[in-house]
C-alpha cells in the first residue's frame, strides 16, 4: 500500500478527524490553564507538567484508536470487506510505524522539557566575555556626608539612561553589580565594584568617578578606562555646579560622554580634546545633513553653539557658511570672536589660520593648511570636497584632483540628498575638462545629470561635448536644460556653449548660441541678452543693454568691464577710460582680483598686451579664481595663451 492509499484509508476511517480531535482538545486545555493558573494558586511548573502529559498520552491515544476503533472494524470485517487481508496488513504495519515515530519525537520532546525545567542549576555564575559592553561604577562620595550618597546614584543612573535612550552601548549599571556580588557571594567593600566587574563581566570600558565638596561648590571628575587593562581612555574635565543643583554637573558630564562614546570610532575628526556636549553634537551632525538647505544648515550650527559655546568645529563650519555666501564681512566678524590664544591643538590652530588666509586672498597657504586638514580626514566629505575646489579653483592643480576624489567611494551616496556629493562630480567634470579627458567628463557625468537637475553640473559636459564635436550631444542636453532648468538657465547654458566655441576659435558656431541667447531672452532677461549682443560684436544693442544692467548694480564689474569694451569699440575712448578707472577707486577688500581681472580683460579688448597681463598678474595673486569662464578659458585672452607670461600665471601659485 502507497502512502496515498494509506491517508485515503485514514481519512474514511475518521483517524485524521480523531487526531485533530486529541490535538485541538490539548490547545484548548493548555490555554485554559495558561488564564487560571494564577488565580487557582497553582505551582508556576503546572503548565509544563500539562505539556508533558500530553505529550505522553498522544502516543496511547494514537494507540487505543487501533484498538478500540480499526481493529474493531477490521473484526467486523469492514475492511475485509474492501480490502483484501494483505492489503489491511500493509495499512497496520504504515499505521505502527508511525506510531514507532511519534513515540521516539515525544520521549525526545520529554527529555528536553525535563532537562531545561528540572535539571539542578549550579549556583556558581557565568563568566561573560562583553568587549562591546560599558560598565558604569558607582560614583565615590568623597564629600565625607553619606547624605549626598544619593548623588552618586543620580549621576549612575543619569549617565546609564543617556547611554540606553541613545543606544550608544550595552550597560552593566551598578544595581547589577550589586545582584551578582550578593549571588556569588563576592565582597561587596569599598572599591570592589571595579574588581567585580573585571573578574565576571569582562567589559570594553568601564566608566568611573567620584564627587566632593569644595564650600557650597560641588565636583564631579570622572574618566573612561580600558576594561581589560584599566588604562584610562579619557579624563573628562572637571564640572563644577551649585550643592543644590547637582543635576546641572551631571547632565553636562553625561553629555560629553555620549558624544565621545558616539565619535571615538573616528577619533580623527573630531577636533575638540575634550568632547562637546551631545546636544550640540546632535545639531551638528543635523546641520551636515541638511547642507542643501542653508536656511536649516545655518540654524543648526548656531544652535549647536549656543548649547556648547566651547564647541569649535560648527564656530568654524558657520565661517566657511558666510564665506561661500560671500558675506565676506561677516565670516571676518566671526573669525575675530575666536581667540587665537584660547585654541587647544594645532589642528584647531591649522584650521583658524586656513580661514584667515582664505580672507585674505592668499591660495598657496590655503591650500598648504587645507592639506594639512585633508591629511586627518580625508574620507570626511566636506573636506574633501573642499581640498578638491581649492585645488583646482585656487592653485589651478587639476592633476591633483582625481586622487582627492577617489578617496570617498560614492557608489553608496545618495546623490539627491548629498551637495557636497554633487560638488565633488562638478569639480572632478571641471578637472578632467581642464585635463583634455573628455571622455572621461562624459562617462562620469552622464548618469549623475540624468538623475539630478542642477544646471551646474551640466556645464562640464556641455565642454566636453564642444570640444570633441558631438554637436548631437550637445543639442540633446540643451533640449534637456530647457525642460528640467529655469529658462534663465538656458540662456546661461548658450552663453557657455558660445563662449566655449569662441575658445576653440569657431566664430560661427559661437555665434549661432550667442543668437539663441539674443533671441531668446525674455524682457526682465536684459543682462544675457546684453552678453549675447556684446559676443555677437552688436555693440549698439550693447551698449544700451549694458548701460540698463550696470544702472541697476554699480558694482557688477563684469557687466562694467564689457559696457567699457563696447563703448571704445563704438569709438567713445573717453566714456570708456572713464568707466574702467572707476574701478581704480573701489576699495579692494574682499573683491580677490576682480577689478583687476575686469581691467585685463579691458586692455586685451583694446590690445594693450602688457595692462594686461600686469592687471592678470594682479588679479591672480590677489586670489581671482581658476574657474570654467576665467583664464585659458576666457576668449578676451586667446591672443596671450602660449606666452610666458600667462603660463607664468596659471602656475602663479604652484
Amino acid at each position: 500500500m502507497k502512502i496515498k492509499g494509506f491517508l485515503k484509508e485514514c481519512r474514511e476511517r475518521d483517524v485524521i478527524k480523531m487526531l485533530s480531535i486529541y490535538i485541538v482538545s490539548s490547545w484548548v486545555l493548555l490555554q485554559v490553564l495558561t488564564v487560571t493558573q494564577e488565580p487557582l494558586g497553582l505551582p508556576q511548573k503546572s503548565l509544563t507538567y500539562l505539556i508533558i502529559l500530553l505529550i505522553v498520552l498522544f502516543p496511547v491515544y494514537i494507540f487505543l484508536l487501533w484498538k478500540y476503533g480499526l481493529a474493531k472494524d477490521a473484526k467486523n470485517q469492514d475492511l475485509l470487506l474492501k480490502k483484501d487481508s494483505k492489503h489491511l496488513n500493509a495499512f497496520r504495519k504504515i499505521y505502527f510505524t508511525g506510531l514507532s515515530v511519534v513515540i521516539f519525537i515525544s520521549a525526545i520532546s520529554v527529555m528536553l522539557i525535563v532537562q531545561n525545567n528540572f535539571a539542578e542549576v549550579k549556583s556558581k555564575p557565568i563568566e561573560l566575555v562583553a568587549s562591546d559592553k560599558i560598565a558604569v561604577l558607582r560614583f565615590g562620595n568623597n564629600t565625607g556626608d553619606e547624605k549626598y550618597d544619593i548623588i552618586g546614584k543620580m549621576a549612575a543612573d543619569w549617565i546609564i539612561h543617556g547611554i540606553t535612550e541613545n543606544q550608544a552601548a550595552q550597560v552593566i549599571s551598578p544595581e547589577i553589580i550589586a545582584e551578582y556580588s550578593i549571588a556569588t557571594g563576592f565582597d561587596q567593600g569599598q572599591g570592589n565594584d571595579q574588581k567585580m566587574v573585571e573578574q565576571y563581566f569582562k567589559p570594553g570600558k568601564i566608566i568611573t568617578g567620584n564627587y566632593y565638596l569644595n564650600g557650597e561648590e560641588l565636583y564631579f571628575q570622572c574618566s573612561l578606562i580600558e576594561g581589560s587593562n584599566k588604562d584610562i581612555i579619557m579624563a573628562f574635565k572637571d564640572n563644577e555646579c551649585s550643592l543644590d543643583m547637582p543635576l546641572n554637573c551631571i547632565e553636562d558630564l553625561k553629555q560629553v560622554i555620549l558624544t565621545y562614546l558616539t565619535t571615538m570610532e573616528r577619533p580623527e575628526l573630531e577636533l575638540q580634546e575634550q568632547p562637546p556636549k551631545f546636544e550640540a553634537y546632535q545639531n551638528l551632525l543635523l546641520a551636515k545633513n541638511n547642507t542643501s538647505d542653508t536656511e536649516e544648515y545655518l540654524e543648526l550650527l548656531n544652535k549647536a553653539i549656543a548649547i556648547d559655546s566651547n564647541y569649535f568645529e560648527p564656530k568654524v563650519l558657520r565661517i566657511a557658511y558666510y564665506y561661500n555666501q560671500a558675506e565676506y564681512t561677516q565670516a571676518e566678524s566671526l573669525l575675530q570672536e575666536i581667540t587665537p590664544l584660547s585654541l587647544n591643538n594645532s589642528r584647531q590652530i591649522n584650521l583658524y589660520n586656513m580661514y584667515k588666509q582664505l580672507l585674505d586672498g592668499d591660495n598657496k597657504k590655503v591650500y598648504t593648511s587645507l592639506k594639512k586638514e585633508y591629511d586627518f580626514a580625508p574620507f570626511d566629505l566636506q573636506t574633501n570636497s573642499s581640498m578638491m575646489v581649492i585645488a583646482l579653483q585656487f592653485v589651478n592643480r587639476p592633476e591633483d584632483v582625481a586622487a582627492i576624489f577617489d578617496a570617498v567611494d560614492m557608489t553608496t551616496m545618495e546623490l539627491e540628498n548629498c551637495k557636497s556629493c554633487k560638488d565633488r562630480y562638478y569639480i572632478m567634470g571641471l578637472a578632467n575638462a581642464v585635463l583634455g579627458k573628455y571622455k572621461e567628463v562624459i562617462d562620469m557625468l552622464s548618469p549623475v545629470v540624468a538623475q539630478v537637475s542642477e544646471m551646474y553640473l551640466k556645464r562640464p559636459l556641455l565642454t566636453a561635448y564642444v570640444k570633441t564635436g558631438d554637436t548631437k550631444a550637445l543639442e540633446k542636453l540643451l533640449k534637456n536644460i530647457a525642460l528640467k532648468n529655469e529658462h534663465k538657465e538656458l540662456m546661461r547654458a548658450y552663453l557657455y556653449v558660445g563662449r566655449e566655441y569662441l575658445v576653440l576659435h569657431q566664430k560661427e558656431a559661437a555665434y549661432s548660441y550667442f543668437q539663441k541667447c539674443a533671441a531668446g531672452a525674455g524682457e526682465q532677461e536684459g543682462y544675457y541678452k546684453g552678453l549675447a549682443t556684446y559676443y555677437l560684436e552688436d555693440y549698439d544693442q550693447a551698449e544700451s543693454l549694458l548701460g540698463d544692467e550696470l544702472a541697476k548694480d554699480l558694482e557688477d564689474f563684469e557687466i562694467l568691464g564689457k559696457l567699457a569694451i563696447t563703448k571704445f569699440k563704438l569709438g567713445k575712448t573717453a566714456q570708456a577710460e572713464a568707466l574702467i578707472k572707476r574701478l581704480d577707486t573701489v576699495d579692494l577688500q574682499y573683491k580677490y582680483g576682480t577689478p583687476a581681472y575686469v581691467k585685463a580683460q579691458y586692455y586685451a579688448a583694446i590690445g594693450d598686451k602688457q595692462s594686461c597681463l600686469n592687471n592678470l598678474l594682479k588679479a591672480v595673486s590677489e586670489g581671482y579664481y581658476y574657474t570654467a569662464e576665467s583664464y585659458q578659458n576666457d576668449p578676451h585672452f586667446s591672443a596671450y595663451w602660449e606666452s610666458p607670461a600667462f603660463k607664468h600665471i596659471l602656475s602663479y601659485w604652484h
